[in-house]
């Protein structure tokens, strides 16, 4: 799957660390799926601290919707929905005319602002991404100034944004980006340097953006997984142990990141990745998972292909007692 396709289902998606197989009873997976009749796939980009779900899915007429899934845990935080599949599911488009626009609902957070993308026209040159943050109901727009396309990839619960911009396409053009208090910053490149840097995109912030999780693709066409540290620049590059293709898309307060990997025969997989500790989340029965998103539980949201080719997403609760 290239990138494209990857920030397609998403939105429409050096230095190798010690290995820890998840050990212990085996988690327990929940397969969500949006309600609708016709619906014919579904993905789970974002979760937060409640369990309330963000992402999106394909309608019989092939056309992408973003959606919210409210969890119906109580006021105290009583377990409910999430490990169950309850909660009500709620279809949320970006409010335009145009009615074959794309609306991607990528993350939440625990103030239940949504980060999203908008592509009005995916004809356009680099795909027409706008981003947008949806607080208490209104639509705010999201565009880095001075270029085509900018992809809101997560929000932090102090209202910061993080994802990338660029202009014809996704491989020398992309740049990661954060917006905070009104202001836009490009957090790749220059600061810090990244080695052989072609691209980058940051997807994923602890609560208060203090470590971001993202990718980066180097001068051969690699991509490769990064933590970055914006008060000091401090930039982490990582390959999950022996594959091909990494790239992380969420972190927690634990500083848990998530992702998925490329095996050397080039399948799918999620992982888990705790201060350097790998473990890889396979979906039962699957041919392949992506991991996206994870709260300060350890619930892990994704998507997982069936065996024949169905998207899912999913929920799994991957707290270190399970591993």
């Amino acid at each position: 799957m290239s990138r494209n396709l990857v920030l397609a289902v998403l939105a429409s998606l050096v230095l190798t660390f010690g290995i820890a197989l998840g050990q212990g009873r085996a988690p327990t997976f929940t397969q969500i799926d949006y309600p609708a009749s016709g619906t014919t796939g579904t993905v789970v980009n974002g979760i937060n601290a409640r369990g309330d779900l963000v992402g999106i899915y394909f309608d019989a007429a092939g056309n992408t919707h973003g959606f919210l899934r409210k969890s119906r845990k109580g006021e105290n935080g009583d377990a409910d929905s999430t490990a169950k599949g309850g909660g009500q599911f709620t279809t949320i488009d970006y409010p335009t005319a145009n009615p074959n626009a794309i609306t991607n609902l990528n993350a939440i957070n625990d103030e239940g602002d949504i980060a999203g993308t908008v592509q009005f026209n995916p004809a356009l040159p680099g795909g027409d991404y706008h981003g947008f943050l949806l607080r208490d109901g209104v639509f705010e727009n999201v565009e880095f100034p001075g270029h085509l396309n900018t992809i809101a990839a997560g929000v932090t619960d102090s209202g910061e944004v993080i994802g990338c911009y660029h202009d014809y396409d996704f491989s020398t053009t992309m740049h990661g980006m954060i917006l905070s208090h009104g202001n836009y910053t490009a957090l790749d490149g220059h600061y810090p340097p990244l080695p052989n840097e072609v691209a980058s995109m940051n997807n994923g912030a602890t609560p208060y953006g203090d470590l971001l999780a993202g990718l980066w693709t180097d001068a051969a066409g690699n991509t490769h997984g990064y933590l970055l540290r914006p008060s000091d620049g401090e930039f982490t590059p990582f390959d999950y142990p022996n594959s091909i293709h990494t790239e992380a898309w969420g972190i927690n307060a634990s500083q848990e990141a998530v992702g998925f990997y490329l095996d050397q025969s080039s399948n799918y997989h999620g992982f888990v990745m705790n201060r350097g500790r790998f473990s890889s989340i396979d979906y039962p029965g699957a041919a392949g998972t992506l991991a996206f998103g994870i709260n300060p539980q350890g619930d892990v949201v994704g998507m997982f292909f069936d065996s024949a080719g169905n998207t899912h997403g999913f929920v799994v609760n991957w707290s270190p007692k399970l591993r």
